[in-house]
């Protein structure tokens, strides 16, 4: 796949205030009803459907910072808003390395408590979050309790497909050769009572952020 850099980083920088401000607001009585609620920040082109192999690559310098900011400031706002809150509730940002653009800020009650509490396998080595990797903003992440969990996807035999599901033999190739890539590379893996396997590959890491 290829990577290509992003350009006119003005334009993205009016994307993420305009997304920040949609998101500063909490609607309460929607979390109730529907027990969950995230941020995301959902910038084009890195949430663009991707085509041609291409992917993006992911921000640095004024533009990661302005991102990490609007997550924090989400958060603290979502923080704010859940103090009077009369039900028990899930809150963290969820902050993917080196995968800045899948980042965001999860909240849930109810049952979907525990299912966000287990959707990342939590990593066995123990490791400092890098705090000084932050910059300006290095004060504001010390101030949240970070978790590190691991970052994967999942891949099973069945997603090499047949021949017949692609428009071409030479595509169907391409395609088993990257599943096989990913399930020789796997570094874990788990079994269904039917013998199915899951395979999972690993892509980096989750520090899952809180105040409590």
């Amino acid at each position: 796949m290829r990577v290509k850099k992003v350009r006119g980083h003005k334009k993205l920088w009016k994307q993420i205030e305009q997304w920040e401000q949609q998101n500063l607001h909490l609607d309460l009585d929607n979390l109730r009803y529907r027990q969950r609620e995230y941020a995301r920040a959902a910038l084009s082109p890195y949430s663009n459907y991707p085509v041609l192999d291409i992917s993006y690559s992911e921000p640095f310098g004024k533009t990661r910072q302005k991102i990490l900011r609007a997550l924090l400031n989400i958060h603290e706002s979502w923080h704010e808003q859940l103090k009077n809150f009369d039900e028990p509730y899930y809150l963290k940002i969820w902050l993917f390395e080196p995968f800045l653009t899948k980042s965001q800020v999860v909240c849930a009650t109810g049952d979907f408590i525990d299912f966000y509490k287990d959707s990342f396998y939590k990593s066995e080595t123990e490791k400092k979050f890098p705090v000084d990797n932050y910059g300006s903003l290095k004060e504001r992440m010390e101030e949240l309790k970070w978790e590190r969990a691991v970052h994967d996807e999942v891949v099973t035999h069945d997603d090499v497909g047949t021949p017949y599901e692609f428009n071409s033999l030479r595509e169907f190739r391409r395609n088993k050769n990257h599943v096989d890539r990913r399930i020789k590379g796997h570094y874990r893996a788990t079994e269904n009572e039917d013998g199915s396997k899951y395979y999972y590959t690993k892509y980096g890491s989750v520090w899952l952020g809180s105040y409590r």
